[in-house]
């Protein structure tokens, strides 16, 4: 018998606040930022939220807020992702092509979506009541 492993998903999982790369304050100006798009355009886009989801236009990348977190992101990636990826990074940097925010209130969720033409995506997660429970459970409590 053989086992093979056919479409396997890679997640790569960080907490920047536990490894000193960003502090509570900076996640706090960021949640600020984030409060403030959605005041300005409360309705924000309708892509893959749902229920009382919000999502801003993109473009966050670019703000002055989030360039910091920007770097902190690309340096990650080049740093591990790239090279356990078998990449070069003599070659290749990464270049974040657009980012968004998003914000669910209580009960929303984002419904399953793709990221076309995406070599990669990622969600950072800069505020949640409760934080584990959101991306997986643990390893121990999967079923096989």
């Amino acid at each position: 018998m053989s086992v093979r492993l056919l479409f396997p998903t890679v997640i790569f999982e960080y907490n920047l606040l536990e490894e000193g790369l960003v502090t509570q304050t900076y996640l706090d100006e960021l949640k600020a930022d984030m409060d403030a798009m959605r005041m300005q355009d409360p309705v924000g886009r309708q892509i893959s939220n749902a229920y009382t989801g919000w999502q801003s236009n993109d473009g966050c990348e670019s703000r002055p807020a989030w360039v910091k977190m920007m770097r902190v992101i690309k340096e990650k990636f080049n740093q591990e992702i790239l090279p356990f990826s078998g990449v070069s990074t003599s070659r290749f940097q990464v270049r974040m092509g657009n980012c968004w925010a998003n914000i669910n209130d209580k009960g929303a969720w984002n419904k399953p979506h793709g990221h076309n033409g995406c070599w990669w995506s990622g969600a950072l997660y800069i505020h949640a009541d409760v934080m584990r429970e959101i991306l997986l459970p643990s390893i121990q409590t999967l079923k096989y």
